[in-house]
């Protein structure tokens, strides 16, 4: 009973703008009724709740003082709810004044957070920078001027990092490219230096055109947006690099080092640089501290034949002071056999004559080949002939035969034909005895 007189104090000494406050989940797990529940004064006018869930699971249910539900697909216009994968982040404009409970997978022990002002902390850039510079940005979410701190806030916030280009022009700046590069996380990888500390890290190499760039950070979601800008004037890098080749087809090479004195200190540059090459070749190499602006790295020796590949950083102070680490474009050399020695008079006889021979027998080849076809040609022609001639000595034969047929029809035709049209009168009908009488 005194934590939630201490709790009701609390929430009652707070301003409209300045109400900002954390209540551990299971801080009052002892009375079942105040379990996942905070109090909102009258005098609050606008806050937005971070809440802590399980993994995964499901957004929480806000359960209003007047027995209301909102959900996370169902609520006012005057709620903004992002729910991600580690928690919900809701804004909420003229809440109801009373006490309010979450129904949800809430993470044991994590903390229902309530911020009036929210805002981004980005640490700005240095104001000139160089081409192919690696840069470790930080950034943080604030509430009042506090970090906020919050195990998968990472997940409910989305960063992101653009360069865009301006021009100069009628006394205005005119953005005439943008190029996003990456984002922040506080993953605890790369140059983030620890999960979840609220300290959002970017990392990232500025492999732009030299120019005068507006840095551009939003941070957003579906409940709130913030936005930071930074003028920043990318030169030229102050390191350059090429390959010499000490001859034709030699294994000897050096990489050729030009240093801008105006911008570095090339005592303290140390330059590194790696070769890939064939057969899995992967090597590392440094040069600690320049003597002069020109220099010339000797590359070590290679043998197997190909292209290679030659990766360079360089790390440096610049005349001001700051430290910076450089990555240089890739550089590449092909290492090719040598020329076959000039052959001999002889050897060049000699290959003459077996060109002729393959000649000779190519041509012989041709005209075997063409007497062949022809005799090939000839033996079928007069294979056809022959039975073309027999066909038609049969198809003779056949139609004689017919002809003959058609003759002997005829005759007896002819022959039978008077005794058909013979009359009565024509017929003797006399015997033999009545002549003789």
């Amino acid at each position: 009973m005194k934590q939630t007189v201490l709790l009701f104090l609390q929430a009652c000494l707070v301003s409209c703008l300045s109400y900002s406050f954390s209540v551990k989940a299971n801080d009052i797990s002892t009375a079942s009724e105040l379990q996942n529940r905070f109090r909102i004064d009258h005098m609050v006018s606008k806050l937005t709740l971070v809440v802590q869930r399980e993994y995964g699971s499901p957004p929480v249910v806000i359960v209003l003082p007047d027995g209301r539900k909102w959900y996370a697909h169902r609520h006012p216009e005057n709620v903004k709810w992002h729910d991600g994968m580690t928690g919900d982040m809701i804004e909420i404009t003229k809440p109801q004044a009373g006490p309010w409970q979450l129904l949800g997978r809430i993470v044991d022990g994590s903390t229902i957070t309530k911020i009036s002002e929210l805002s981004i902390d980005v640490e700005p850039l240095p104001r000139e920078l160089y081409v192919g510079e690696r840069i470790k940005a930080v950034a943080q979410l604030k509430d009042n001027d506090l970090k906020v701190r919050l195990p998968g806030l990472d997940y409910l916030v989305e960063w992101s990092v653009a360069f865009k280009r301006l021009a100069e022009g009628d006394g205005k700046q005119n953005i005439i490219g943008n190029r996003r590069i990456v984002t922040y996380k506080d993953d605890g990888r790369l140059l983030d230096e620890k999960p979840d500390d609220g300290i959002f890290t970017s990392t990232f190499h500025l492999d732009l055109e030299p120019g005068k760039y507006l840095f551009d950070v939003n941070a957003h979601n579906e409940v709130f947006q913030r936005h930071y800008t930074n003028t920043i004037v990318l030169k030229p890098s102050p390191v350059t690099t090429s390959i010499i080749d000490s001859a034709i087809n030699s294994a000897e090479r050096h990489i050729k080092i030009n240093s801008n004195t105006a911008e570095i200190q090339i005592a303290d540059t140390v330059i590194e640089y790696k070769i890939m090459g064939p057969n899995n070749l992967n090597e590392r190499f440094s040069v600690q501290g320049l003597k002069s602006s020109i220099e010339q790295i000797k590359i070590p020796s290679v043998e197997e034949y190909g292209n290679y590949i030659v990766s360079v950083m360089a790390a440096s102070t610049t005349v001001g002071g700051r430290e910076i680490l450089i990555k240089l474009p890739d550089i590449s050399f092909n290492h090719e056999p040598p020329p076959a020695p000039a052959k001999s008079a002889l050897e060049l006889a000699q290959e003459e004559a077996q060109k002729l021979q393959q000649k000779e027998k190519s041509a012989k080849r041709t005209i075997l080949t063409w007497v062949i076809g022809l005799v090939l040609l000839f033996t079928l022609l007069i294979a056809t002939g022959i039975v073309v001639g027999r066909k038609l000595k049969v198809r003779k034969r056949a139609l004689k035969t017919a002809e003959k047929m058609a003759e002997m029809k005829s005759g007896l035709t002819k022959e039978s034909a008077p005794v058909e049209n013979m009359s009565l009168n024509d017929i003797d009908l006399t015997m033999p005895e009545d002549v003789e009488r």
